[in-house]
């Protein structure tokens, strides 16, 4: 039982959970790949978001989910 202890946010705040469909994860998962500092899921989403609201969002017209599956069929 030498299990580190795990690390916990110096600062509190409101737990909001919430459930990512496979194409968004793994568009969150890459994204975060591509950092300097490799963020984690939670961390990474904390920054889409803050990027997210600061962004011009008037010829916004749909979910991210499906912009993320148009492209990815763009691929194909």
């Amino acid at each position: 039982m030498n299990a580190k202890p795990r690390r916990r946010a110096t600062t509190t705040g409101t737990l909001v959970g919430t459930r990512f469909q496979a194409t968004l994860l793994e568009a969150i998962d890459s994204w975060r790949k591509d950092q300097d500092d490799l963020p984690t899921r939670p961390e990474a989403v904390r920054r889409l978001v803050e990027l997210g609201m600061t962004c011009d969002t008037t010829n916004f017209n749909g979910s991210s989910t499906r912009h993320i599956e148009r492209n990815s069929d763009d691929k194909a």
